[in-house]
């Protein structure tokens, strides 16, 4: 599904954010993105996304190019994608389900279909009773949930998420990342970027370590400091 072949990205003449990255996450994977703050870990989600394009190397993402994409790929790629914010970018003043539903008002989906994919996602989040409640209105929790049901709307091949359970009460956090499993599960690429141990600990999945740009450690079934 995602393949990296010597990957690096350069910001100034000094700073480099990835060096020679080489990574390969199969389809329906689980990996857990672990390192310091400035490891690379971001830069390496908004290069997936697109924000952001490599200074060298390859990344190939369900055969897409997406390193030199052909024109007219991208917009269709990026639906593939959902991304889970650290700071969620939902819209405090609109209700939950507005805030979720905007992905499909935005593709141009039908009233029925936005309806009753939001509200599926939302069940799935179980969030559901908060539908007509504001995003304003919500705990942190419940926020992170709301996030994944908007990550998740337009149905998408792959799921990223960054710090999703920064901040959390431990709690929230374990049922965060439940609700990611799950929707892992259900046939999902899934990258998450934490700093969160006893998360990683927990769950012991795949876990790949960045250090200074580089990966330092890639494991199966792994904790944080395996």
């Amino acid at each position: 599904m995602i393949i990296f072949q010597d990957v690096c990205k350069q910001y100034r003449d000094d700073e480099w954010a990835l060096h020679n990255v080489t990574l390969t996450i199969p389809r329906n994977e689980f990996v857990f993105l672990v390192g310091p703050n400035g490891a690379g870990k971001s830069t390496l989600l908004r290069l997936v996304t697109t924000e952001e394009r490599p200074t060298k190397g390859v990344i190939l993402v369900g055969g897409i190019d997406i390193s030199h994409p052909k024109n007219g790929t991208l917009p269709k790629y990026r639906r593939s994608i959902g991304i889970v914010f650290q700071d969620t970018r939902l819209f405090g003043n609109q209700t939950v389900f507005d805030n979720v539903a905007l992905p499909l008002k935005i593709a141009g989906e039908s009233g029925r279909v936005i309806r009753e994919r939001s509200l599926k996602c939302l069940e799935t989040a179980g969030v559901r009773s908060l539908a007509d409640r504001k995003a304003g209105e919500l705990s942190g929790g419940e926020l992170r949930r709301v996030a994944i049901a908007r990550a998740i709307v337009s149905e998408p091949n792959i799921l990223l998420a960054d710090e999703p359970t920064d901040s959390l009460s431990p709690s929230a956090a374990t049922d965060v990342m439940d609700l990611l499993m799950e929707i892992s599960r259900n046939g999902v690429t899934t990258i998450v970027a934490t700093h969160h141990r006893e998360v990683v600990d927990r769950l012991r999945r795949r876990v790949v370590r960045l250090d200074r740009g580089r990966i330092t450690k890639d494991l199966p079934a792994a904790g944080f400091d395996d």
